[in-house]
């Protein structure tokens, strides 16, 4: 939950991680209906992603993590993995939803190029810095690649949709992004 609503005495808890990465695939034309789609992390973000990827019709998910003993694929389309598996796979879209590469530990990424390069587009759910060294391979390499900076102000719109009982417009949310971003850079 990262979003929480008092309405009529009552407090119902929302988490707007989904929205906002489905906003920023969205907006960089990450083709997920049929994908073969790799998730790198298993924590909280890494489940956004995967909802994101399961209702939007991926075919084959894996789901990375240091250590597959013991993990459960909550679907069928999603295959358990660990970063060794990772030089057998290979597919359309690649999700960093690790912290590795992430301010201040910048210039290290949670893959290499060999892995990249099996991937066409790239998604790092971190924007801080703003392209790291994962997007910096992928984007050397060619790749469609993008950081998580939308995602950051699309769930944050969709959290004041909750609290204000309307959506808000893309524009704003357009708006918000370019100021932060180029505040950023």
């Amino acid at each position: 939950v990262n979003t929480v609503l008092l309405k009529e005495g009552e407090l119902t808890g929302y988490n707007t991680d989904v929205c906002g990465l489905r906003a920023l695939m969205d907006r960089h034309k990450m083709p997920i209906q049929g994908a073969t789609a790799a998730i790198l992390g298993t924590g909280g973000v890494s489940k956004a992603a995967l909802e994101v990827l399961l209702s939007g019709g991926a075919q084959i998910i894996y789901y990375v993590s240091r250590d597959k003993t013991g993990k459960r694929a909550p679907d069928s389309r999603v295959i358990c993995a660990d970063y060794r598996d990772l030089a057998d796979l290979s597919g359309d879209i690649l999700i960093n939803c690790t912290p590795v590469g992430m301010y201040p530990k910048a210039g290290v990424s949670p893959v290499g190029r060999e892995i990249i390069a099996r991937y066409d587009h790239l998604v790092d759910t971190i924007y801080n810095p703003m392209e790291t060294e994962f997007l910096r391979m992928g984007r050397e390499m060619g790749k469609n690649t993008c950081n998580g900076l939308y995602m950051l102000v699309a769930q944050a719109m969709a959290a004041q949709a909750i609290w204000q009982g309307e959506p808000v417009p893309e524009a704003v949310t357009e708006r918000i992004y370019h100021r932060l971003k180029d505040d950023m850079e």
